[in-house]
């Protein structure tokens, strides 16, 4: 149809004037819908949010005492001109002690192979890396509430620069305020994560040390297709600032996740990916 024109529409059998009944033909597909969408959520199994996302959180924390040993690896490459890899296995153990409270602690290692990249030493090396220990509270339920809210804190402690390889000793936490609510029982849910991340480090080659915070909201979406089979996708929006206090912008960064992740990077183009695997 020409942009524009206008077309009236054929009348449909039982319509009634303006201001009558509702024609029947949309109130029987407005039931029919509405069945199966009830249908649908009634089979649906209830979605557990603790390791839902690749990046981001949701506010389930297990049933008390449940114990678990996780494993993931996110990977980076890419190249202008040169080329770039690195990859960052880590393992987790979870333990939840109490009620709605979650422990966990994760060690992680670093391979980097780098060639040829403006503002970085060509190196080939793998290294133990990191240690960081994760507290996660949940404060709301969502089977109680019909929505949940949960804090979690992740300090951390890294001898390796996660972009360069270089050798550093880096402090910092992973803060984060959790939301989630299920729009569809048993069928469609939806999260928010808020983030701050702060984090110093001390170059073991210059003897410097940097500062730096990122902040920034989280979003994401899940669709439960069948029993145990979800889809979705995330988002998120980060902001790097110059100091642990947020005095200064650094350049602005948006990085958008779904399974896997395009993010811009000041010294080189890379990909991020995420691998799990869970169990005990």
């Amino acid at each position: 149809m020409p942009h524009g024109s206008l077309r009236t529409p054929l009348p449909l059998r039982g319509r009634e004037p303006a201001g009558g009944r509702p024609q029947p033909t949309i109130l029987a597909a407005a039931v029919v819908f509405a069945a199966v969408l009830w249908s649908s959520a009634a089979q649906a199994q209830r979605i557990d949010t603790e390791h839902l996302f690749g990046f981001m959180i949701g506010t389930d924390v297990g049933e008390r005492g449940d114990k678990e040993i996780e494993g993931e690896t996110v990977a980076r490459w890419g190249k202008r001109p040169g080329s770039y890899f690195a990859a960052a296995p880590a393992l987790e153990a979870e333990f939840v002690p109490i009620d709605n409270l979650r422990v966990s602690a994760t060690l992680s290692a670093a391979y980097h192979e780098i060639s040829g990249i403006a503002g970085l030493d060509n190196r080939r090396q793998a290294a133990f890396d990191s240690i960081a220990f994760d507290l996660r509270y949940r404060l709301i339920g969502r089977q109680q509430s019909g929505f949940g809210l949960a804090l979690d804190v992740e300090p951390h402690w890294g001898r390796i620069d996660p972009t360069s390889g270089e050798p550093v000793d880096r402090y910092g936490a992973d803060l984060s305020m959790l939301l989630d609510k299920e729009l569809v029982p048993g069928r469609v849910l939806a999260a928010f994560n808020l983030i701050y991340q702060p984090e110093a480090t001390h170059s073991r080659v210059t003897q410097t040390w940097s500062r730096e915070a990122v902040v920034g909201p989280a979003a994401g979406l899940m669709l439960q297709i069948q029993p145990g089979v979800l889809i979705g996708a995330e988002t998120r929006y980060a902001r790097a600032y110059l100091g642990l206090g947020l005095e200064k912008f650094a350049p602005a960064r948006k990085i958008r996740r779904a399974g896997a992740v395009l993010r811009p990077d000041p010294l080189c183009q890379a990909v991020e990916t995420h691998v799990g695997h869970r169990g005990l």
